[in-house]
């Protein structure tokens, strides 16, 4: 596949077969991915895998916050909790904090850079994805859960997996819309 073609065919997918992501699978593409630009070389990132035995646990624990929080009615975590349960494969992103505001803007735009490496290379392979930043990734259940430490934000959670209907493509504007010349 071309990298043009991958760039404008990949597509934000959100229903999955039952096919498993291998873990080789995720750690080639993860290989591959932290080749993503990254100031001074200090890599800013690392992983959490969510298991297959763990996505349940994971899952009511989310479903739990959004209750206990009245984020939405019960009706509607059951649906979300009904479509989560069966996401094939998770991925947490982390990135490492920096007091330094340049430091910390320059190494979180790295880690987006590598999720989109993710993106791409999944779509390569047939791994379609979801990029969740949802209001959970906060929760100090949740950041606990994942071992996430106090000076690390989670960037990310990718839902992966192999699915059987391409998403239909939403148009773009056109960049010459949005350029400016000085």
């Amino acid at each position: 596949m071309e990298l043009t073609q991958a760039i404008r065919e990949r597509r934000t997918v959100l229903r999955f077969n039952d096919t498993p992501v291998q873990r080789q699978l995720l750690i080639d593409i993860l290989n591959d991915a932290v080749w993503a630009p990254n100031h001074g070389m200090r890599e800013p990132w690392r992983f959490v895998e969510i298991k297959r035995e763990t996505i349940e646990p994971m899952c009511r624990l989310i479903a739990d916050w959004y209750q206990k929080n009245n984020r939405y009615t019960e009706e509607q975590i059951e649906r979300w909790y009904e479509t989560v349960i069966r996401v094939p494969a998770y991925l947490v992103v982390v990135a490492k904090k920096s007091d330094d505001l340049k430091i910390w803007e320059e190494d979180y735009a790295a880690v987006c850079c590598l999720i989109q490496n993710i993106q791409l290379l999944g779509w390569e392979r047939g791994v379609g994805m979801v990029w969740a930043t949802n209001d959970f990734i906060d929760c100090d259940e949740y950041r606990e859960f994942l071992k996430v430490k106090s000076d690390e934000k989670i960037v990310g959670v990718l839902n992966m997996g192999f699915f059987d209907r391409e998403p239909k493509p939403r148009p773009r504007t056109p960049a010459e819309k949005k350029l400016t010349s000085l």
